[in-house]
Parts: structure tokens; sequence; C-alpha cells
């Protein structure tokens, strides 16, 4: 129960994700808490997943204990569902995987923070530290997923479909840059995308 109280805290508190969650039902695929979200013990490479044979997210009560770590996992994967509502996604195309990698790293966790962690950035590369952060985050989200595929092809996948994922902003329409002011603006300006 202490996995389903974080996951609805979030549901209720957290702009992007109530964002997401609007968005969605205006795609028509409305979100049922009790349905779509479960939380499930989970192996050691990952935290949480998208089910689309499912239609649910799956949070690892085992892996994810803090609200925050809910918060942008809850945040990553309502974007592959988004993905999987809105367009015609095929979770078996390595290329709209990629894509749905590259928006879900670039929308949901991805900052010049989080590239000093993910030891992804330099002084001399600060410029590029987003896209960089976003093919390592898609790029290690899709070899968890996929250990049969070695690390060149996956490159070459995400290299291939970046430019245009990177910039599909859809729905947020903005890089939050895990900032709260940022995420409460995105929030605001919903009804701008018709998500009110």
């Amino acid at each position: 129960m202490y996995c389903e109280r974080r996951i609805e805290a979030c549901i209720e508190r957290y702009p992007l994700i109530k964002l997401m969650i609007e968005a969605m039902e205006k795609h028509g695929c409305p979100i049922d808490y009790r349905r779509h979200f479960s939380c499930e013990y989970c192996g050691p490479l990952v935290g949480g997943g998208y089910d689309p044979e499912l239609n649910q997210i799956v949070i690892c009560y085992n892996k994810l204990r803090s609200v925050q770590r809910i918060e942008s996992t809850l945040t990553h994967e309502l974007v592959h569902m988004f993905d999987y509502c809105r367009a015609e996604f095929d979770c078996n195309s390595l290329e709209h995987v990629a894509c749905s990698e590259i928006r879900a790293a670039n929308l949901a966790h991805c900052s010049l923070i989080d590239s000093f962690y993910q030891l992804t950035t330099t002084p001399t590369r600060i410029a590029k530290t987003q896209q960089d952060c976003v093919k390592t985050r898609a790029a290690n989200s899709i070899q968890a997923s996929r250990p049969d595929l070695s690390r060149s092809d996956i490159m070459a996948v995400v290299d291939k479909v970046f430019d245009r994922c990177f910039n599909d902003l859809e729905p947020i329409g903005r890089r939050c840059r895990l900032s709260k002011k940022q995420r409460l603006l995105t929030y605001k300006e919903r009804k701008y995308y018709d998500f009110e």
C-alpha cells in the first residue's frame, strides 16, 4: 500500500504528471489509477516500466522509495504511455522504442546537474549537455530492455531518430530542466495546448 499511496500523491501533486494525464485524456486515452498503475517487485536493472500490452505503468516498489524517484519514473513512463496513445507506436520497432526513450529522457530527466552525475558533460561541452544526457539515458534504457543488442547497434538507432524525437516536446511543450518553477509554468500554460 505504501507504493500505491506514493503514486496517488504524485498524481495529485505534481504538475507534469497531471499535465500528462490530462493530455492523454484529450487524446482519448483516459487514465484509471487502479487499472493503469501497478506496484511490483523488479529485478536489478529497472526501476519501473511501461507495458504496452497491458497499457500499464509499473513502479518497482523495491527500487523507488522516495517521492522524487517515483515522480521522475512516473513522468518518464507516462511519456511512453502518451506515445502509445497518440501514435501508431510499435513496441517491436527499435526506432519507435528509441524515439520514445529519447522523448522520455528529454522531458523527464535530463538537466545540467543530471549530466554531471552521469559524467556526460565537461566544461567544453556544456552546449551539448542536454543532447548527450538524452542519448546516454535513452541508450541505457534500451540496453536494459534489450540486452541482446550491442551498444553500437543501439547508438546507431538512437542517432538515426534523434533530431526528430529530441525536438518533439508534446505534450509538455518545453524541456523543464528539473526546475519546480518551470514545471508549474508548464502546467499553467497547458491551456495553450488545449489540455485543460
